[in-house]
């Protein structure tokens, strides 16, 4: 995990926010 999405989980507050950054984190999981 990076800087900068740490940075965006701490400035992000809304549920959708965090359902797409799991979705995101997911993705990039998967690909691995």
């Amino acid at each position: 995990m990076r800087g900068p999405l740490r940075w965006v989980l701490r400035k992000c507050h809304t549920a959708m926010c965090h359902l797409i950054i799991v979705l995101l984190i997911y993705d990039m999981v998967q690909m691995m």
